[in-house]
């Protein structure tokens, strides 16, 4: 085994609270550099260039800073990004506006996943019973969230009811309340979802599609 660096993972902790998340982090990238520098300090190193590296889905405007440092030897600061090819409408909308809002930018990083279910069954007025579930979509950091529909039969994705919402999930169910009056069986609910990782270990292969959803392209997984 050679030692050539130091990683770090800063995710799990992160609230979207701009002075808890600032101090954590911090405190996380002080204790990487202090393990980086005993290192250095003992002549650990068994390589001509260092890697110092940490995760970066969620806060990489606090852990950057982290990243540099002066050794013995040259360090290439290196940010990991978790979800690699998309984010989300939940957990990592509200990280990452709390980014934009700590750096002063416009609209950066957005959501480029979704899990589109049929209405399966209108059992009594103000639910919808849809045909995904915990095998089709993460539910680790929060509920689904209806993000836009399609009736039965059309193609433009319409706004979703502004009191609709996902209240439970069973193994290949999903229940939508609120004002269902508008939808019928067959009709499509559009799902955003918090955490895309365990959304990607659900599904073998997912198509790619352009901005007006026709398949151009697909994926596959490997979780």
């Amino acid at each position: 085994m050679r030692l050539a660096g130091i990683e770090c993972y800063e995710g799990l902790g992160v609230t979207g609270d701009d002075g808890a998340d600032a101090a954590r982090t911090q405190a996380l990238m002080q204790r990487v550099q202090a393990a980086a520098r005993q290192c250095d300090a003992e002549c650990l190193w068994d390589s001509t260039d260092l890697i110092v590296s940490a995760g970066g889905s969620s806060v990489f405007d606090l852990v950057v800073p982290g990243l540099r440092l002066e050794l013995s030897r040259p360090v290439h600061g290196l940010l990991r990004s978790g979800c690699a090819i998309t984010h989300d409408q939940g957990a990592y909308r509200r990280y990452v506006s709390a980014i934009e809002r700590r750096l002063g930018c416009g609209t950066s990083l957005q959501a480029a996943l979704e899990v589109w279910a049929l209405v399966q069954s209108l059992p009594e007025p103000g639910l919808a019973i849809l045909n995904a579930g915990r095998r089709d979509i993460s539910f680790d950091m929060g509920l689904p969230l209806p993000i836009g529909w399609a009736p039965k039969g059309a193609g433009a994705v319409q706004t979703p009811g502004a009191d609709w919402q996902i209240t439970g999930l069973n193994d290949q169910h999903a229940h939508l309340r609120g004002n269902t009056a508008p939808l019928r069986v067959g009709d499509r609910i559009v799902l955003g979802l918090s955490h895309p990782c365990t959304t990607f270990d659900k599904w073998r292969w997912m198509p790619v599609v352009d901005e007006d959803y026709r398949v151009v392209d697909a994926i596959t997984t490997a979780f």
